[in-house]
């Protein structure tokens, strides 16, 4: 949904999930989505799709990322621009999810033929 100035947005309690590539389309620019990947540099995250994305953590309880590429972990926060991610809340997922199947669902739930499983009521980023 569009406001009066054209920007998305969201639903109270609407976080898209998205990977790395869907951040660099600017398709969610100042909208706060999940991204699940893992940790591999205090201030980056391997989004599923393979897609590195800066961190900003000053809003992190935790006050940083640590640093372990085993573990999966999930980051709630506002996309800034293409590459970086202000990340508000943190969540160890596994060490044994398998993000490969996690970024195809992530994909499909942008194709329009399944929308109606997973719409939230907001318009969500291109389907290509």
């Amino acid at each position: 949904m569009a406001s009066d100035d054209g920007a998305l947005q969201q639903p109270d309690g609407c976080f898209p999930r998205i990977n790395g590539g869907m951040i660099q389309t600017q398709a969610y620019h100042g909208m706060i989505v999940s991204l699940v990947g893992k940790v591999i540099a205090p201030d980056t995250i391997q989004a599923a799709d393979g897609t590195n994305v800066h961190v900003m953590t000053d809003q992190l309880a935790e006050g940083s990322l640590m640093v372990n590429p085993d573990l999966v972990v999930e980051i709630m926060g506002m996309v800034i621009d293409q590459t970086t991610i202000t990340a508000f809340v943190l969540r160890e997922l596994s060490s044994d999810m398998d993000l490969n199947l996690y970024n195809k669902l992530v994909v499909m739930m942008q194709q329009p033929k399944f929308t109606q499983y997973f719409d939230s009521g907001m318009v969500m980023g291109p389907t290509n």
